[in-house]
């Protein structure tokens, strides 16, 4: 589930207290399976900010995992950050312009 951890206009995803009601939602269909949690964080060089982000949805990925099994993906961090979002309990990166370069 993508998750607004910024609040910004900006990025889609769920709200914070939309989270559980959704997580139930996917955990009584047959053909999903609840796997966790995606964000980007703020735009923004304050890694105070984004530090506080990263805990929170770690936070609720741990609360997530205690009720659901299956849940076992936090996808958080990117080329530029992604060093402190596996600090702060990232599984998963999506670091493609590390891979690939910056984008044309």
């Amino acid at each position: 589930m993508q998750v607004n951890i910024s609040n910004e206009d900006s990025k889609s995803g769920l709200k914070i207290n939309e989270i559980d009601s959704l997580a139930k939602h996917i955990n009584n269909l047959d053909k999903l399976t609840l796997r966790g949690l995606m964000a980007i964080p703020s735009n923004t060089s304050d890694n105070e900010i984004l530090k506080n982000e990263y805990k929170q949805l770690k936070f609720i990925y741990e609360s997530l995992k205690k009720e659901y099994s299956s849940v076992d993906t936090l996808s958080m961090g990117m080329s530029n950050d992604y060093l402190l979002a596996i600090e702060n309990g990232s599984n998963l990166v999506r670091i493609g312009s590390k891979i690939f370069g910056k984008r044309t």
